[in-house]
């Protein structure tokens, strides 16, 4: 400097190039913090195929919530019905029919700890050994998951449709919270 005082525009970019800096440690030491957490010191494939579920999950949420609010402007409080209905659908059926598939235990008695924990293991050993069997799982999962969210959300909003303005968010809310509690403390 020349001995001057710095005026608004050099301060400002002083804190911008400050502020990149910080942004860049911040997200190194999460990306660090993330990485020994979730393992991937131990199976660095697992913990990127674990890390990319997620984000594939999350990303067709938000690709759905951007094209209904971000594109068309117009919020659906829904959403969080058909999502968990599908969720819960998806949990509950591609694993069993792959287990009676193998004619291990499945129904209500695959539900059960005692059994669960012995017939998993045996079914992604399966799905581990034949690729084109675990793309196919994963196609029809995500066909069960809209179907299932689809009708879900149907079903509940033919007693909710006459309903205007904030009755309807509020309703359609209440209705994602009865199917989470349902599936929070319903024992298959």
């Amino acid at each position: 400097m020349s001995g001057r005082l710095p005026g608004a525009k050099e301060l400002w970019e002083r804190f911008v190039a400050t502020m990149k800096t910080r942004a860049g440690l911040v997200c190194i030491a999460t990306v660090l913090l993330f990485g020994v957490t979730t393992g991937v010191a131990q199976d660095p494939m697992a913990a990127f195929l674990s890390i990319l579920a997620r984000f594939s999950i999350f990303f067709i949420i938000t690709l759905s919530l951007n094209l209904e609010t971000g594109h068309t402007g117009i919020p659906q409080f829904g959403r969080v019905l058909a999502v968990i209905a599908g969720a819960y659908a998806v949990a509950a059926i591609p694993g069993r029919i792959l287990a009676a598939a193998m004619g291990l235990p499945c129904g209500l008695r695959y539900g059960d700890d005692t059994v669960n924990y012995k017939v998993v293991p045996r079914v992604n050993e399966m799905l581990a050994a034949n690729p084109a069997l675990s793309i196919g799982v994963f196609v029809f999962s995500l066909v069960l998951a809209a179907v299932c969210g689809a009708a879900v959300g149907w079903l509940c909003s033919r007693p909710a449709i006459r309903l205007r303005e904030a009755y309807l968010g509020i309703s359609l809310l209440a209705f994602g919270d009865v199917m989470m509690w349902i599936g929070h403390n319903w024992e298959p």
